[in-house]
């Protein structure tokens, strides 16, 4: 009853639970949690209540131009992306649940050096998020949570 994207296809995420799932929250440490009403997960007894660790794959860089350098920042306060480009050329960015629905997308013409994107929070639902940026042909991920 849970699914992952893996950014091309769906698949089940473990041997999944035997009635539904209401809720799913994700904390720091890349650890899923799962309520419901339901109490096999995973093959285990799990009395409504269920957690998981999950992975969340990084893009690997390529030495390319108009690439992004190896680590990109989010800014929760601002709800804005920092990044280093090792020259200038147009960034585009997409913001996704976490269960792989685009919710906001944009692209912009940036400047070789220390970069920064704004997300418009604004219409996003409390939760956490994947936003992808692209430069070039290398891409990095990383997560944003919003609250209210």
């Amino acid at each position: 009853r849970i699914a992952r994207w893996n950014g091309s296809a769906w698949s089940a995420l473990g041997s999944g639970m035997n009635g539904t799932v209401y809720s799913l929250a994700i904390d720091g440490s890349s650890r899923l949690y799962a309520g419901g009403w339901f109490t096999i997960a995973g093959g285990k007894v799990s009395s409504y209540v269920a957690q998981c660790n999950i992975h969340v794959p990084v893009v690997q860089p390529r030495k390319i131009v108009n690439s992004l350098q190896s680590s990109i920042t989010f800014n929760a306060h601002s709800g804005s992306i920092r990044f280093y480009l090792q020259s200038a050329g147009i960034v585009r960015h997409q913001v996704v649940t976490l269960m792989g629905r685009e919710v906001l997308r944009g692209q912009k013409y940036l400047p070789k050096g220390d970069n920064s994107l704004r997300i418009n929070r604004s219409s996003l639902a409390h939760g956490v998020y994947m936003v992808q940026v692209y430069a070039g042909k290398e891409s990095r991920r990383i997560r944003m949570a919003v609250g209210r």
